[in-house]
């Protein structure tokens, strides 16, 4: 059987039946796509907001992690400045009391030298019996070896008298002394 033709009449409340069954499942297929669209969103924003939520903490717990870092380092920084501080002014205390020392020693020193020299002067003047004859012994100590000494006798009088006799002499002495 071919060509079966069907009236029109009852042909359309068939197919407009057809196309309303159709077309309520299409509405019912959309709106359940649409609902798991929804969904997806849905999802897709509880994905960002844990994304989001975990970036941010995250982030706090670095911040915080530095921070702490960061406390630390300054409470190590401060305890060690702290000590240097500590050894500095140790050290100072030990280069106070050794410069007090050594002052002191070198005074005693100087004390001792004086005293020994001291004593020494005195036992050179108990020698000599005197202090004029020690210090005689001294001037004569400081001569020189090769002192020629020159004894002009004037005669009875005064030096001036032989002036005559000394004024040749000592020209004399001087022309040599150039040559």
């Amino acid at each position: 059987v071919r060509h079966i033709y069907i009236p029109t009449e009852v042909r359309v409340p068939i197919q407009n039946k057809n196309i309303a069954v159709a077309l309520q499942l299409t509405r019912e297929a959309e709106q359940q796509t649409a609902k798991l669209e929804a969904d997806l969103r849905e999802a897709e924003r509880k994905v960002e907001l844990e994304a989001s939520r975990i970036t941010v903490e995250t982030e706090k717990k670095v911040a915080e992690a530095m921070a702490e870092g960061q406390k630390q380092a300054e409470e190590i920084r401060a305890e060690t400045t702290k000590l240097i501080a500590t050894l500095d002014r140790e050290t100072a205390e030990l280069e106070k009391e050794a410069t007090i020392l050594q002052g002191q020693a070198k005074a005693d020193a100087q004390k001792l030298l004086q005293e020994a020299q001291a004593g020494k002067f005195k036992l050179a003047v108990e020698a000599f019996g005197t202090g004029e004859a020690y210090n005689l012994w001294v001037f004569a100590s400081g001569l020189p070896i090769d002192l020629k000494l020159n004894l002009v006798y004037a005669g009875t009088g005064t030096f001036w008298t032989d002036l005559n006799n000394f004024l040749p002499a000592m020209i004399g002495k001087q022309l040599q002394e150039k040559k």
